[in-house]
């Protein structure tokens, strides 16, 4: 009995063992296509070295087990999903490629071919109006043949435009003209001014020196005359001096003055 139950106590580990070495295989099974884009970077090389990933052991605890078993299933169901998901996108991808131009209002684009430079397109413009289905094409109006009187017309327009800008011209010729004659005659007037304004006060400057001339002269004069009768009357008095004449005493020598200055007034 006790060999029957060790018997099947290893029967059930070796089948939880083999349980846990498939869920440990389809826990590391690789994922999708979806799966490395989203998990890889874009700036890390595909042949790049990735850290060690730590294996689990080849006999974890039995308490363990559940919770693996557990990680598993829902590991794989989490990767269906995922690849369901990728299925769909891979599916959508391709038709959103296909409209590569864009839909425009007021524009109808047709590829014509491609090359291996490129590819050319055919740009249409669609009508304004939705009732004018045909192709606009847009034509210059018929030429009408010109009669002599049409070109006579035209002729005498051009004269006409011709004397009339001949006229603006002599008109800003003539304003110019007028315009300096008049800066011309201001100058003139103001010129004279100035002369007339400088003569009037030399003049006056002139009248003014003189008038100091002549007075300058009078009071010369008076003064000589002073100085001339003061002399008459020191001679006078000397003479009589001289006469002895009792009501003048002598007079008294100065011997500083007989000999007379070289600055004395010059008598007339």
């Amino acid at each position: 009995m006790e060999t029957w139950t060790q018997t099947s106590l290893q029967d059930l580990s070796a089948a939880d063992s083999t349980e846990l070495i498939t869920d440990h295989q389809a826990h590391r099974q690789p994922p999708s296509l979806l799966t490395q884009c989203l998990t890889s970077s874009p700036f890390t090389p595909r042949n790049s070295t990735q850290l060690p990933t730590h294996s689990p052991p080849d006999n974890p605890p039995r308490h363990h087990r559940a919770d693996m078993a557990k990680t598993a299933i829902a590991y794989k169901e989490k990767m269906k999903e995922i690849s369901v998901l990728s299925l769909i996108c891979s599916c959508l991808y391709p038709e959103s490629r296909k409209n590569i131009m864009g839909d425009f209002e007021d524009l109808d684009i047709k590829p014509i071919n491609k090359r291996a430079s490129g590819q050319a397109f055919e740009v249409i413009l669609k009508p304004t109006s939705p009732v004018s289905d045909g192709g606009h094409c847009v034509t210059s109006p018929p030429k009408r043949d010109l009669s002599l009187e049409d070109i006579q017309k035209k002729l005498e327009a051009a004269e006409d435009r011709r004397r009339s800008q001949e006229a603006q011209v002599l008109q800003v010729l003539a304003e110019k003209r007028e315009h300096e004659r008049d800066v011309l005659l201001r100058a003139m007037e103001e010129n004279s001014n100035f002369s007339r304004m400088a003569e009037e006060k030399l003049q006056l400057k002139m009248e003014q020196n003189e008038e100091n001339r002549l007075a300058y002269l009078a009071a010369m004069m008076e003064r000589l005359q002073e100085r001339e009768k003061h002399a008459q009357e020191v001679r006078r008095n000397k003479e009589l001096r001289e006469e002895g004449h009792p009501s003048y005493p002598p007079c008294p020598t100065y011997p500083h003055l007989s000999t007379p200055s070289p600055y004395s007034p010059i008598l007339l």
